[in-house]
């Protein structure tokens, strides 16, 4: 009998061991988030947080003062307390204590003086900081009532460069390394069932080996049309339509070639060729995606005429093609354009993980790209900015465009603003540098297993991946 006994509580022991175990946080790829992008920056900084991958990265590795990711409610996680007047004139802040970037950088009240003070000064010149023991209190001569939005850009999150290439900030991960294929974020202080790992891995196109790969978290950083069926089966999906913009931007020398692409080029059958397994788009008149004041939607004002086609280039125009799905369609774009106008019309495969650095280059090696333009949140400055100086996509500069952008940073006015945003579109238009393609829309995919995520809660798109639990 006391053998029988024995064994079953040997069974038991072993089943319980058993079950032990598998609730043990499993190592390697169960706590690493791995992201497929399009993309991968070269620096990452908060003064380049606009741009969508260094957005997410920072969403890991940096805090802001204020966040409001429900649209609007204000909560910190690197305050103690926080409060304003009724006018709007009197912010008063206490950081919290004991918050660093790195072990050996712990963030001081010190600190959060200087930030405060600096971005403060970038925001309004006229105000006084006063210290009252572990607190700050901004004041201003006149009602600041956008100070606290403000104050939830990653723009103005703290920080403090690393090295050469990246910044730190007060966020739960931190850049371990930056490369052209791929970018690695460890965790501070790891945790029970959470994400200790991010790695962001640059994605190289349809062919691309990692696209099939079982590990990848996250494929919400490349065209929905290249997510594989498995993932749309097994994954939890969201529609969204994104605040992005597909276009094809004209960087010819020649303002009547421009004249001419921008006019005489067919937008339907362009983007169908460009992603020939997609046939569903969301017309958009220009570079502003619905979603702000000023877009419409529609396919773009075109008028092409034969006399148009009198212009003779000096040089064929180059097409740098990304994809490596698309080629015959695309060469069927070319020899129709040919036939139509009677202008060259080559196609230039370039290889993805080279387009990062094209824009860099002066002259450029195109006269024609396709891009994505979007912004992480409602406002202009992602949309208009590709066009405004030699970090843009163009080897000319725009003058006029530059002139309306100083304005519109100037101004507060609600209606002035959008007259402002009309005439840049309109000088888009005349200029002739960009024809838009489509406004991006789709589905965004996220592991069934997933906690913590929350349908409906801002940013989505760029999650805090430090909030999930699996």
């Amino acid at each position: 009998m006391y053998s029988h006994r024995k064994i079953i509580a040997g069974i038991i022991a072993s089943v319980l061991l058993i079950i032990f175990l598998k609730n043990i946080p499993q190592p390697s790829i169960m706590d690493r988030w791995e992201v497929l992008a399009t993309t991968l920056p070269v620096t990452i900084s908060t003064q380049n947080a606009h741009i969508n991958t260094v957005y997410y990265v920072l969403r890991q590795t940096h805090e802001p003062i204020l966040n409001k990711d429900d649209g609007q409610n204000y909560t910190s996680k690197i305050l103690e307390n926080w409060a304003h007047d009724l006018g709007y004139l009197r912010y008063t802040f206490c950081p919290k204590s004991g918050l660093e970037f790195r072990k050996d950088i712990p963030f001081t009240h010190e600190l959060f003086r200087s930030h405060i003070f600096n971005i403060t000064r970038s925001y309004e010149k006229i105000f006084d900081l006063k210290t009252d023991g572990d607190c700050y209190t901004i004041v201003f001569s006149t009602p600041q009532k956008s100070y606290l939005d403000y104050l939830t850009l990653y723009e103005n999150a703290p920080t403090l460069p690393d090295t050469s290439t990246f910044d730190i900030g007060l966020g739960p991960f931190y850049i371990k390394s930056l490369e052209a294929k791929k970018i690695v974020l460890l965790r501070k202080h790891p945790v029970s069932y959470g994400y200790s790992e991010i790695v962001l891995h640059l994605y190289k196109g349809i062919a691309d080996p990692l696209r099939q790969h079982r590990g990848i978290s996250d494929f919400n950083l490349i065209p929905a049309t290249d997510v594989p069926e498995w993932v749309t089966s097994h994954y939890a999906g969201f529609d969204n339509i994104e605040l992005k913009s597909r276009n094809l931007i004209i960087n010819h020398p020649e303002a009547a070639v421009r004249r001419l692409i921008r006019n005489c080029l067919d937008v339907d059958g362009f983007r169908r060729a460009y992603v020939p397994r997609q046939n569903d788009f969301l017309d958009l008149q220009s570079v502003l995606p619905l979603g702000l004041a000023g877009a419409k939607a529609g396919l773009p004002i075109q008028n092409c005429s034969s006399k148009m086609f009198n212009v003779q280039p000096s040089t064929p125009i180059i097409y740098l093609n990304n994809r490596d799905d698309n080629s015959s369609q695309m060469q069927s774009i070319a020899e129709s354009f040919k036939k139509k106008t009677g202008i060259d019309f080559n196609v230039v495969k370039y290889p993805p993980e080279q387009m990062a650095a094209i824009k860099l280059q002066r002259p450029r090696p195109y006269n024609l790209i396709v891009v994505v333009i979007d912004a992480v949140m409602a406002n202009y400055e992602a949309f208009f900015g590709p066009f405004l100086d030699s970090s843009g996509y163009h080897d000319f500069d725009r003058t006029v465009l530059r002139k309306l952008h100083g304005k519109l940073l100037r101004t507060g006015d609600s209606q002035l603003k959008l007259d402002i945003v009309n005439k840049m579109l309109t000088e888009l238009e005349n200029q002739n540098v960009v024809l838009t393609l489509y406004q991006v829309k789709g589905k965004l995919y996220y592991p069934r297993n997933l906690k913590n995520i929350e349908v409906g809660k801002g940013f989505l798109q760029y999650p805090k991946v430090a909030e999930f639990r699996w």
